[in-house]
């Protein structure tokens, strides 16, 4: 499926209209339209935040992916892997990701104390 036609489909499964659509992400009817129609394609940081509104994967609007959701790809049985920058991915184990989870959750609640 093209990025235009997924597009389309998120937008009318959330009830949204084209000008809704381009109010929320920063761009006009016209544009939104473009998209759906293929004429145009969304750059970089409107395709985030197409993804982000919809809360899909920029794969899955790219058709990279078949799944939308994060709970569906969260159900693949995929080894967990983090990012270090420097386009270093490095795959880490189950453990090792419930760890990391559990620290960032900690030390977030550390930031929000710190800010009251």
């Amino acid at each position: 499926m093209l990025i235009s036609e997924r597009i389309k489909n998120l937008r009318i499964q959330n009830g949204l209209t084209q000008s809704q659509l381009g109010d929320a992400i920063g761009v006009t009817k016209v544009s939104v339209s473009g998209y759906e129609s293929g004429k145009r394609v969304p750059d970089l940081s409107t395709l985030v935040r197409i993804a982000d509104i919809f809360e899909v994967s920029v794969d899955f609007l790219l058709g990279r992916e078949e799944k939308a959701y994060l709970e569906d790809l969260l159900k693949d049985e995929r080894p967990p892997y983090i990012f270090f920058g420097q386009n270093k991915l490095e795959e880490i184990t189950t453990e090792e990701a419930q760890r990391l989870k559990e620290e960032l959750e900690m030390y977030r609640l550390y930031k929000l104390k710190r800010k009251k």
